[in-house]
This record gives structure tokens, sequence and C-alpha cells, in this order.
């Protein structure tokens, strides 16, 4: 059985951030026969609607995590109003929770996933653990800069699924689980980055392909560009050698279009320096482009799965 690392990641932050104790009407945790039961944390609906967008995995994380946040800044800008004096509870809470972005922002980037925080709320957050105290409440410094608070904008946002981070086992790369979650970035990011959707479809491909052939062919697949690979690909898979015409038109269709997304990755992608002077993809032409690197992905994946039977 293969883990998930990026998944018992998620599963993590979800428990930690996103599950509350039940409380009764005194303000006294709950408890039944096993312990005290637990219940989801519900931020506010305007904060969850902010990470419609976001990949299901990430969507309630984000949420409970922002609007944690934005109620204890409230908090401290009150408290900074008045006696500059934040409570110990309050105090806890903070660092714990701000301890929680930042392992969280350093664990997933460990498994290639990226996540952006809003800047002004990082250089809070750092500021924070400057004086947070663990008991007895902390006073809030005079230079301490209070951004305002996030209520329409996320705080965060995953940029992309860093390419050079590739896994060591191609097992964990090419799992169902993996291709399920690159997926949903992928299809996520159409609606926020057209360019980067661009991307990201020919690096999709591209790091699949390098999976499947690394050390079954003598060739250096790193220094293979797409194109290359999906000739090896070929190859390896004996699909030139099909009596099928009406197959063999289908494969060279999806070579084609392989060597489509490259050119439209060149043209208007993330691959190199995009400029206001070139036009930016529209999203039908990113759709068309993630929506056939999750077709040739699965063919080849698939592929390679019967192989190994």
């Amino acid at each position: 059985m293969t883990v998930d690392k990026r998944k018992l990641i998620l599963d993590d932050y979800y428990r930690n951030n996103c599950l509350v104790e039940r409380m009764d009407v005194f303000g006294n945790p709950y408890p039944d026969g096993d312990g005290f039961n637990m219940e989801p944390y519900q931020p506010d609906f305007t904060i969850i609607e902010i990470y419609e967008d976001a990949p299901d995995d990430y969507k309630m994380i984000f949420a409970c995590i922002h609007d944690r946040l934005n109620k204890l800044l409230d908090f401290m800008r009150e408290k900074a109003r008045k006696n500059r004096h934040f409570n110990a509870t309050q105090s806890r809470d903070l660092s714990q929770l701000i301890e929680s972005v930042f392992t969280l922002d350093k664990n997933l980037g460990e498994v290639g996933v990226d996540i952006e925080i809003r800047k002004d709320y990082v250089n809070w957050m750092f500021d924070c653990l400057g004086f947070l105290q663990d008991s007895g409440g902390s006073h809030i410094p005079e230079e301490l800069e209070l951004p305002e608070i996030a209520k329409y904008e996320p705080v965060f946002s995953i940029k992309d699924v860093i390419a050079e981070k590739r896994l060591k086992s191609t097992k964990v790369i090419f799992s169902s689980q993996y291709q399920k979650n690159q997926s949903e970035l992928m299809l996520a990011t159409i609606k926020t980055d057209t360019v980067k959707a661009i991307g990201m479809a020919k690096e999709y491909i591209e790091t699949c392909l390098q999976g499947i052939l690394d050390g079954k062919i003598d060739e250096d697949i790193e220094k293979m560009d797409v194109p290359a690979l999906m000739s090896k690909a070929r190859e390896y898979f004996k699909l030139n050698a099909s009596n099928n015409l009406e197959v063999k038109k289908i494969i060279n269709g999806l070579s084609q279009a392989t060597n489509g997304i490259c050119e439209l990755r060149n043209h208007k992608g993330s691959g190199h320096s995009h400029t206001e002077k070139r036009p930016k993809p529209t999203k039908c032409e990113a759709q068309l482009a993630v929506d056939t690197a999750i077709t040739i992905v699965n063919f080849y994946s698939n592929l390679n799965q019967q192989k190994q039977k």
C-alpha cells in the first residue's frame, strides 16, 4: 500500500484546525461515553465562498484558518485601541494558529505544493511571534502594524505543483490519488490563472512520461523534451506496431495534441516570460489544454498499470 503523504498532511491539519469540541449551554466541553465530541468549525459563509474555486481538499482548511485568523486579528485591533493587552487565551490560540500556518506551508512544500500567503498577513504573523506569551496575556507593541481584515479576498492560495520537487517513488507520483489531486489543481487554476494552467498541463504530461520511462530506457529522460518523451513512450508500449488503423490515428492525434499543448505553453503559457504585449490565453484555451493533458496522462498511466500486471 502506497502512502499519500500530501493527504496525511491535509487530514492532520483538518483535524487540528477544522474540528472543535462541542460545548454545552454553559460553555463547557460536552462529554460522551468515549470522551469529548468533536464538531466541524463553522467559518463565516463569505469566507467559505472565497475559497469556492480552491481544490476540494484545501477549501475548508483554508477557510477555517482564514476565519480564525480574522477573528483573532479583529480582537487584537480592538484591544490595541483600548489597553494594548491581548488576553491569555487569545495569545495561545493565535500563537498555535500561526505555527500551524507556517508548518502547513513548509510540509506541503516538501511534497511539491506551493502555498501563497497574503503578504500583509505574513508580516503580521511574523511580528506576533515576537511578543505572544503562553500565559498571562501579551502586550501589543506600539509599533505593531495591523493589517486590514481580509473579508472578501483569500489569504491563502495554491501557486502550483512544483515540478522540480518530484518524489523519488514513481508509484507515489502516479497513484490514482495523485492524478486526482493534480487534475483538481489544474482545473481550479483555469478559473484564476489561465497562463499557469497551460504551463501545468504541459508539466503534467512531462512528469507522467518521465515517471513511466524512468529506468526503462537508456537515454537521459531529464534531457528529453515532451515530444521526445512521447515518442519513446510510444516505442515502449509498442503503439507504433498496432495493426488497427483507427487506433493508430487516435494515438497520432494524442501526439499532435501534446505538441499543441507545448506550443501553446511556449506562446501563452507560464514556461516562458509572459508579458502584457502577449494576450493572455482564454479560459476556453486553458480548459482545452488541461482536459487534453488529463486524457493523455490517464491513457499512458493505464497502459503502464496494465504492463506492470
